[in-house]
């Protein structure tokens, strides 16, 4: 049964949830730690017109350059960058340390915090697991988007509870390009880099990248300082903070670790050379599926790793597509390169999943999860494809690292509870939040579920429109004005939506 509610303009919060499941800020109040991962959204052109002088920029993979227009430079909209800080939370659910922020909303796991003078717009859902010592979170505009993990700090450490068992994955994401001028005039080549654009008498014939992608995946066994597997080395503490020396001459990491102390974070960054993050966890003892069942927040970050060039030929009218192995020209033909765009697109995504006793998650994603014995970590299967996890030893942590021939993909799962919900009401959990004059749905199951809204409470499906923002969103702004007196109701996507 779908759910309705009208609002007024003197809401202050409203849910439509049991009030059981209502959480409290001052559990969260402490010290902790944010790693966040930022990449572009997107891969920017310019077109320059010679007849004209104008130039034009566009990141539509769809566009190209139209007559009488040269690709003159290719550039991202956002860098690639990591960033490590510390941040307070007290009881009443100020954040300070970085920027400052406030709470709006903690309900079922999920947090709702704002940064001061940002819009109520530009903030989105975070995730708080059931031991509340980690916080997830994935945002995207149209410049940028990120993939940040919090971790609160532990009161001690000591190098003995290290030892154990550990599954390490990564991410390494080479951001530097190169771009390939070349002068027909002076039969010049130039290189450059992805901050430079053609010069007088140049003409743009390539990009390619210099650093590449990469993920790897295994186990580490921590012993008395050292450890072994995947990598080998030797570990200390530093405070609260783990310092792990690879054998490889690679200058020792001072990382980050959760007050439970079975998960460890790493971000890295070499700037216009790569990008890093490094989730490490504990292995659980034993494991089995009914220890998953339970409600779980699903987040991710995809980064696209092929691109595609197009070549045209002005003599013949011809046009021909390459990789970023190929240039304009290779063929031995006169070809102008008129685009270059990802084959897929960043997005990031986030998502409500209900995992069954015999491990069958629906939600935001949907399959099986099985056990990987010999590990104690997790296999997930979705239509014949099996993706490995490691699970944390306190079992409300799981992530996973992805790569094929079209990009990086990086998924959190973060369990809230034990319990599923038993209603449609508990699923999908709408609530809205009303600050400054703007007001916010969030919710669950986004990617199944939409929202329309009605000034009339009709059933005809022709009085219902859905709201511009609601589809792929767990959070849809809307205006006072908007918000004021109208009916609203979530129902499930059909096939053909």
């Amino acid at each position: 049964m779908p759910t309705y509610q009208k609002l007024t303009s003197t809401l202050a919060i409203l849910s439509v949830t049991c009030a059981t499941y209502a959480d409290d800020t001052a559990d969260l109040a402490g010290n902790w730690r944010e790693l966040r991962l930022e990449t572009p959204a997107a891969l920017i052109e310019t077109y320059y017109n010679i007849s004209t002088g104008e130039t034009r920029r566009s990141s539509d993979s769809q566009d190209y350059a139209q007559s009488g227009e040269l690709l003159v430079d290719t550039y991202y909209s956002s860098d690639f960058a990591t960033e490590a800080s510390s941040l307070s939370i007290d009881a009443t659910g100020n954040i300070s340390g970085g920027a400052a922020a406030q709470i709006l909303d903690y309900n079922r796991g999920r947090l709702l915090a704002k940064d001061d003078g940002e819009s109520l717009s530009d903030a989105s859902p975070a995730y708080v697991n059931l031991a509340k010592d980690i916080i997830t979170n994935s945002t995207a505009d149209s410049n940028s988007q990120e993939l940040s993990i919090v971790l609160r700090q532990p009161a001690s450490l000591s190098l003995s509870e290290l030892n154990g068992k550990w599954g390490l994955g990564n991410a390494y994401i080479g951001s530097a390009m190169q771009e390939t001028y070349y002068n027909q005039s002076t039969d010049n080549q130039r290189h450059s880099d992805i901050s430079d654009y053609a010069r007088e008498g140049e003409r743009l014939v390539d990009l390619h990248r210099i650093e590449d992608f990469e993920s790897n995946w295994g186990t580490l066994t921590i012993n008395d300082g050292s450890f072994s597997g995947l990598f080998s080395g030797s570990i200390s503490v530093n405070g609260v903070r783990p310092v792990i020396a690879p054998g490889d001459d690679t200058s020792p990491m001072t990382m980050n670790i959760n007050a439970a102390k079975d998960v460890i974070v790493h971000v890295k960054t070499e700037a216009g050379e790569y990008v890093e993050l490094i989730i490490i966890s504990k292995l659980p003892s034993s494991l089995n599926l009914a220890e998953l069942s339970g409600n779980w927040r699903y987040t991710s970050l995809f980064i696209p790793i092929e691109m595609t060039e197009s070549y045209y030929n002005s003599q013949t009218g011809n046009n021909r597509t390459g990789d970023i192995n190929d240039y304009a020209g290779s063929t031995g033909l006169s070809e102008e390169l008129v685009d270059i765009y990802y084959t897929d697109e960043f997005s990031t995504k986030q998502g409500n999943i209900h995992i069954d006793s015999s491990g069958n998650a629906s939600g935001a994603i949907n399959g099986s999860f099985s056990i990987a014995n010999t590990e104690n970590s997790l296999l997930f299967n979705d239509s014949g494809d099996l993706a490995p996890l490691y699970i944390n030893a306190s079992k409300n942590f799981a992530y996973n690292f992805s790569q094929d021939t079209n990009g990086v993909n990086i998924s959190l799962l973060t369990k809230i509870s034990s319990d599923t919900p038993e209603t449609f009401e508990e699923s999908v959990d709408l609530r809205l939040v009303q600050v400054d004059g703007e007001a916010v749905f969030t919710l669950n199951g986004s990617n199944d579920l939409k929202i329309v809204s009605s000034q009339t409470l009709g059933t005809a499906a022709s009085t219902w429109t859905e709201l511009s923002d609601s589809e792929g969103s767990s959070i849809i702004t809307r205006s006072d004005a908007a918000a004021t007196s109208e009916f609203y109701s979530v129902t499930p996507r059909t096939e053909a939506e």
